[in-house]
């Protein structure tokens, strides 16, 4: 899918159009119906006309303290232009401010981040850190990885699940490996360019086989299998020898253990470095020399918060570089192999630091180079000392909308369920009753970890919420028992091992109902038989299921199914399948007790309908989403259970997702919105030497 930008393109030397894209959005803000934007029109007045700036600061910082945060961040963003006028370096303190504090704030960050861009360097200063944004689009991922010149992505093709890379300068995308049909016959996962640009790295995984360290040509050539070993769920490949001869790999063994390992690019043989429990690190990085290791690492079982550890490559030596009570990830070695970049979130935001490493052992105290990098993680160096970046801008949240239960239209503009932490939120489920809805949201915080999942259950009579901090990885798809007293979640607990649990929604007490055999696995989805007495739940690739809780007893309910929905009455299924000799997806109904079932609606292409399926309260529709090929927004729709055609319902949104339907048929949750990324380079950085003893 073409990624659409909401960021638009400033002159670097003038705020001139800035300024007239904000007064012309201004405009719209209905001056005379509120108070704060009268102040707002009154306070562009004053900086556009008589040129007052003092004054009109004092009318924006006025507006940055009210409730509106959409005028708030636009006031901020004014700030800044008066500052520039007044020649005052407040300036980007105040664009800092807007991508620190309003994130969700879409345009308004874009356009924060583009004045500081512009704003650049302080005349005649070649050392200070200079940053621009060499790419935006889609959400680039876990498994991508930009090329040593900056200039090409690697990543994984969602459509398709084939090796892909793209050229960042014209956004031309080219897949490297040639699925028949999407994701068959296998999928890539991670991915690695080679320092010379002319080999990337990836897993190849495939159904019922040992997954394989493969390497494919940059330019379309073959792969060919470099590593395979029956004892792993994969060998993740992290980061590639300066010279090309060897790749730093992290195996991820099926007994749940981890290791630190080389493998050879020439005859594929490998050497473990260091063998690690279920934890491992999230980053690790191989020093320029090919002498070290750098990577993050948990020093203690029960605590989310990282340390840094420096190993040699021929194991003689291990040191703890960075010992700190806070956050600190992400190593990477600078290309003089002197110093090693990492994040931490010490200072209270996650921010850029540096340590000084001779011998594999730290020389000085760490030092902060950047703070407030918000939801960023870093991807490499180049050769000149470049650090390249990338930032989550996107949001996903949770949103409610009143619905028609007679003809199933939308009543009311969608409301995001918190309008206190936005940005980081899904996975939406209604308690019984319909008084509390419940939903997963994402953390960048000391309390909660960097992406940790938070369990907030929240009031629809007052909006007040509670938080609870469940020891999971990961937890999606909630679903809350009949009797309403826990939650039935599938995800991961703190070492890596998959499966189903039970929260207990006062306590945040988690149980495992059960666990998967390999490690990282996990159920796509599950849901509660009408008594609470039984569950069903979904492999990937595997038939749907029905388990009675008392005794583990299970039976099959369907051989196949992409997504699945209880009927309110607990006797049917809505399930859909993608027909792979008709290259379409299926909507069917199949009764509980077992059974062929009937098709209910059928259409061109894989994946339409697997968007999380709901029925309407009264059972008679199924709500779903229909994904248009030619764009990001997503339609909800209904079909009749008895048979008859779709109707649209006047709700169309970017990432239309999981339709949760409240009791009472006149409510629906839903998750919306489309993560995306850009990729920046920031240049100086590093202070140099020089730079240092001024």
């Amino acid at each position: 899918m073409t990624a659409r930008s909401r960021t638009r393109r400033f002159g670097m030397n003038s705020v001139g159009p800035l300024v007239v894209a904000l007064t012309l959005s201004a405009a719209f803000l209905g001056a005379q119906t509120s108070t704060a934007a009268g102040r707002f029109q009154q306070a562009i007045s004053l900086m556009e006309t008589k040129g007052d700036y003092q004054a009109a600061i004092h009318l924006f910082e006025e507006i940055v303290k009210g409730p509106d945060r959409g005028l708030a961040a636009r006031s901020l963003v004014y700030i800044g232009l008066c500052y520039e006028r007044l020649r005052k370096d407040q300036a980007q303190a105040a664009y800092q401010r807007v991508i620190r504090d309003f994130r969700e704030q879409a345009d308004a960050v874009a356009q924060a981040r583009a004045r500081l861009a512009a704003l650049g360097p302080a005349a005649g200063d070649t050392t200070a850190p200079t940053s621009r944004r060499i790419w935006a689009g889609d959400d680039i991922g876990g498994y991508s990885a930009l090329s040593a010149d900056g200039q090409r992505l690697s990543f994984i093709d969602s459509e398709t699940g084939d090796l892909a890379l793209r050229e960042l300068s014209s956004g031309q995308t080219r897949r490297l490996t040639k699925n028949v049909a999407p994701y068959q016959p296998g999928m890539a996962r991670f991915s690695l360019q080679s320092p010379d640009g002319k080999l990337v790295a990836y897993v190849w995984l495939a159904p019922g086989e040992d997954s394989e360290l493969r390497v494919a040509g940059a330019d379309g050539s073959p792969s060919r299998v470099l590593y395979r070993n029956a004892d792993l769920v994969y060998p993740e490949p992290v980061d590639w020898s300066s010279d090309g001869a060897r790749i730093l790999a992290l195996f991820h063994r099926k007994d749940n253990t981890n290791q630190i390992a080389i493998v050879s690019t020439r005859d594929g043989t490998a050497r473990v470095i260091k063998t690690l429990d279920w934890r491992y690190p999230e980053l690790m990085s191989l020093s320029p020399d090919g002498r070290f290791v750098a990577y993050d690492f948990p020093p203690q079982e029960d605590s989310i918060d990282r340390d840094i550890y420096v190993i040699a490559t021929d194991g003689s030596q291990e040191t703890r570089l960075v010992d700190h009570v806070a956050n600190d990830a992400s190593p990477l070695w600078t290309p003089d192999g002197q110093r090693i970049v990492f994040t931490s979130d010490r200072t209270g935001t996650v921010g850029a630091w540096v340590i000084g490493v001779i011998g594999g052992r730290p020389q000085g105290m760490a030092q902060l180079l950047r703070p407030d990098m918000g939801r960023s993680w870093p991807l490499r160096f180049d050769a000149k000392g470049s650090y390249y970046y990338a930032v989550q801008t996107g949001l996903r949240d949770v949103y409610t909308a009143a619905i028609d239960p007679d003809t199933g239209q939308t009543q009311t503009p969608p409301t995001r369920a918190s309008q206190r932490l936005v940005g980081d939120n899904g996975w939406a489920e209604w308690s019984p009753d319909g008084q509390l809805l419940a939903y997963v949201s994402h953390r960048i915080s000391r309390s909660a970890g960097q992406g940790t999942p938070v369990l907030v259950v929240q009031s629809m009579a007052d909006g007040k919420a509670r938080e609870l901090l469940p020891p999971l990885n990961f937890m999606l798809r909630l679903r809350w028992s009949p009797d309403g007293r826990s939650m039935l979640v599938h995800g991961a607990d703190r070492k890596n091992r998959g499966g189903l649990f039970l929260i207990d929604v006062q306590t945040g007490a988690t149980t495992p109902v059960l666990r998967t055999e390999v490690p990282g696995a996990f159920p796509r989805q599950a849901a509660w038989s009408r008594d609470g007495k039984s569950i069903l739940y979904l492999h990937v690739g595997s038939p749907l299921l029905l388990r009675e809780l008392e005794n583990g007893r299970e039976r099959q309910v369907a051989a196949e199914a992409a997504d699945f929905s209880l009927s309110p009455d607990g006797a049917s299924l809505a399930i859909t399948v993608d027909d792979q000799a008709t290259r379409s997806s299926v909507l069917k109904i199949v009764p509980v007790a077992g059974g062929a079932g009937r098709e209910l609606l059928r259409a061109p292409g894989s994946g339409v309908f697997t968007l999380g399926l709901a029925w309407t309260a009264d059972g008679r529709h199924v709500l779903f989403t229909k994904l248009d090929r030619n764009n990001d927004a997503r339609d909800l729709w209904w079909v009749p259970v008895a048979g008859g055609e779709p109707h649209k319902l006047g709700l169309t949104i970017d990432g239309l997702s999981e339709i949760r339907t409240h009791p009472d048929g006149r409510r629906i949750a839903f998750t919306a919105g489309k993560y995306s990324a850009e990729i920046w380079e920031t240049r100086n950085l590093v202070p140099s030497d020089r730079t240092e003893r001024k």
